[in-house]
């Protein structure tokens, strides 16, 4: 095995090596970019991770813009450039002509299907009290504060995946101390609950 994997490297070295560049010039169009970011948005966990990450980030930038001063349709020229994915920049875009028009924020945000309801519908809360800047960053604390625990729980899945490779029993509990599961378990419980309990006697948020 070890013998034909060494004779054959060469060939995969140039395999990998060509896939690599071919993806690199297909990311560099403004299609394959497209496609690329709105897989990775759709990707199971990642692509949650992403998009919470994405939020957070168009938030807190566009409020500091805004309590700076800087006009709304500057702002949002600005946030669109630094979001790091070309899906969410063509929502804030769309969002930018919109406000052109005369509409509102959190209507052709919602319109988008990019930012999630609760985002939009708080934004438009902001909107209608005249603190868009503290709504924003109140959102923002709260996708920071996501994606933090997001992040968290998937380094525990791969810590429990480490334990359960040596034979670790594990129990996952509720918060009212409720067993939900023994033995092997997935990520999604893991990320549905919010404490493991390993065989090893080790307690991990």
């Amino acid at each position: 095995m070890s013998n034909g994997l060494v004779a054959y490297f060469p060939y995969i070295a140039v395999v990998a090596f060509a896939a690599a560049w071919l993806f690199r010039n297909y990311y560099l169009t403004d299609s394959g970019k497209r496609v690329v970011d709105r897989t990775m948005l759709q990707l199971p966990i990642l692509g949650d991770i992403l998009r919470k990450i994405a939020v957070a980030r168009f938030c807190r930038t566009l409020s500091t813009l805004i309590s700076s001063g800087v006009p709304i349709l500057d702002g949002l020229d600005i946030t669109a450039k630094t979001s790091g994915n070309a899906i969410i920049e063509d929502a804030i875009m769309v969002t930018r002509k919109s406000i052109e028009r005369g509409e509102t924020i959190s209507a052709p945000l919602k319109e988008t299907n990019v930012f999630p309801a609760m985002v939009t519908q708080m934004i438009g809360v902001g909107e209608a009290t005249g603190a868009l800047d503290t709504m924003l960053a109140k959102i923002a604390d709260f996708y920071e504060e996501e994606v933090d625990t997001a992040v968290a729980y998937v380094n525990a899945s791969t810590q429990f995946t480490d334990g359960a490779q040596f034979g670790l029993g594990a129990e996952i509990i509720d918060s009212t101390q409720k067993t939900i599961a023994r033995g092997p378990v997935g990520l999604r419980e893991i990320t549905t609950y919010k404490w493991i309990v390993l065989g090893d006697g080790q307690t991990r948020p």
